[in-house]
């Protein structure tokens, strides 16, 4: 099994998510990895929509743009309708170079 570095933010990142409908969502990622995001999302994706992503790092320019599956979901509580639920999206297709720039800014996250 190969190691995935992975950032839990301490500053969340800004994350513009798109549905494949065309409706879109500013949310924010609480951790971070080369090969996905989990966002704290007020906008309910289910299970297996693909989505795109779009969100800058810190401290660089350039946007990251990414499409995804959603593979995971927190439960979501019909009592706590204006509550965020935590959403992974693993990345199935992002350009190779902004892999790279995750992963750097990842590893540089965890040596502070």
């Amino acid at each position: 099994m190969l190691f995935e570095p992975r950032l839990d933010l301490a500053v969340p990142i800004a994350v513009q998510v798109f549905r494949r409908d065309g409706e879109a969502a500013l949310e924010y990622a609480t951790n971070l990895s080369p090969g996905g995001v989990c966002l704290h999302a007020r906008l309910r994706l289910a299970v297996g929509e693909g989505v795109t992503v779009a969100f800058a790092l810190p401290g660089e320019d350039g946007t990251v743009r990414a499409r995804g599956r959603v593979t995971w979901r927190e439960d979501d509580d019909p009592e706590a309708e204006a509550r965020f639920l935590e959403t992974g999206v693993r990345f199935e297709v992002v350009d190779e170079t902004d892999r790279e720039r995750i992963t750097r800014f990842v590893r540089e996250a965890e040596r502070e």
